[in-house]
């Protein structure tokens, strides 16, 4: 009887063991891949969110310079058809007033 209390007694103390180690290294493995793919999910979401900007940005940039460079260009070129008119009329004025006879 003694014998079969102490063996009963072991094998129930060791079997409970057993499954508080396998249950803690379950839940421990568990763990580790939850805040692993946690980890690697926020990693994935930064990039694309960074790619994401970056591009938003080198696009509003080019928008802005092409917008900058056709509202420019053609100003520039009226000021510069405008101020070569406006010259050349004073001097066709100018000198149409020094061939009058007065």
């Amino acid at each position: 009887i003694h014998v079969t209390m102490v063996t009963l007694l072991h094998v129930t103390i060791v079997t409970l063991l057993h499954i508080t180690m396998v249950t803690l290294l379950h839940v421990t493995m568990v763990n580790v891949t939850m805040v692993t793919l946690h980890h690697v999910t926020l990693l994935h979401i930064t990039k694309v969110t960074l790619h994401h900007v970056t591009m938003v940005t080198l696009l509003h940039t080019m928008v802005t310079l092409l917008h900058v460079t056709m509202v420019t260009l053609p100003h520039v070129a009226m000021v510069a058809l405008l101020n070569v008119t406006m010259v050349t009329l004073h001097h066709v004025t100018m000198v149409t007033l020094s061939m009058l006879p007065w």
